[in-house]
């Protein structure tokens, strides 16, 4: 029983990190709409003075193009930020898990993982694209999201507060998929260390253990507490994460 709330409470932990690593994203963010959002308001006052919010008026004085230039300029450097900010922490939680396990095990000698072992872990494409791909694909969809809502809302003459809250609604979206991976790759990396840690130590099966509450997945609930040798394991079928935003996780069979 002390085995299991020691990996829970590991698992809870393993959440508090994300949280900080998605409120730092969510400063970022924020920066970025702040940027874009000056710039919506320079606009504005300029359009004003030629007659009104219009369509005709946005194309005047290179407007749209100094504001699809900012778009994509902020998303460019969203996604470089991100980019690093998410594989330098993977780095580091992957090394971290290697120092848990060998502290509960009571080895150093289970601290044992290389440059190369993390640079593998991490570059892994385990879920058919690699975190990065997702993280630019994501800021494309912002920069086509953003400049359809800034055309459509000015061909409609729409407020400067409602286009305001047009472009946050935008930014939310991204920050939201940011938050997902995020959450998704950490559990990921998270568990790959413990199959990392079980192979190193020679243990041959683990223990598949859910988070369960009201928002655990019918997935990871059937799969809770079921055994299975590791050479068996395979991520999204019976070893975490089991799908998007998986808090699940691994612990070690040591039989005796």
């Amino acid at each position: 029983m002390k085995h299991k709330i020691y990996w829970e409470q590991r698992m809870k932990d393993l959440e508090k990190s994300e949280d900080k690593i998605v409120a730092e994203l969510k400063r970022i963010y924020k920066r970025a709409f702040n940027d874009l959002d000056a710039l919506l308001a320079d606009i504005y006052v300029e359009m004003a003075g030629d007659g009104g919010i219009s369509t005709d008026n946005l194309y005047k004085a290179n407007r749209y193009s100094a504001l699809q230039a900012k778009i994509s300029e902020l998303a460019y450097k969203l996604g470089q930020t991100e980019e690093k900010i998410l594989a330098n922490w993977l780095k580091e939680l992957y090394k971290e898990e290697f120092k848990e396990f060998a502290e509960f095990m009571g080895d150093s000698t289970f601290n044992n993982v290389s440059e190369g072992m993390v640079e593998a872990a991490v570059k892994t494409n385990w879920s058919g694209e690699h975190f990065s791909r997702r993280v630019w694909d994501n800021k494309s969809k912002l920069v086509s999201a953003l400049d359809r809502v800034v055309i459509d809302g000015i061909a409609l003459g729409v407020s400067r507060q409602k286009m305001n809250k047009m472009i946050l609604k935008q930014f939310d979206v991204a920050h939201y998929c940011a938050d997902r991976i995020v959450r998704t790759e950490s559990n990921f990396i998270y568990n790959r260390a413990h199959f990392d840690n079980y192979k190193q130590a020679g243990i041959l099966k683990y223990e598949f253990l859910a988070e369960v509450d009201s928002r655990t997945s019918a997935k990871c609930k059937k799969q809770d507490r079921q055994v299975y040798y590791l050479a068996e394991a395979q991520v999204g079928l019976n070893y975490p994460p089991l799908h998007p935003n998986c808090r699940s996780t691994v612990i070690p069979v040591i039989e005796r």
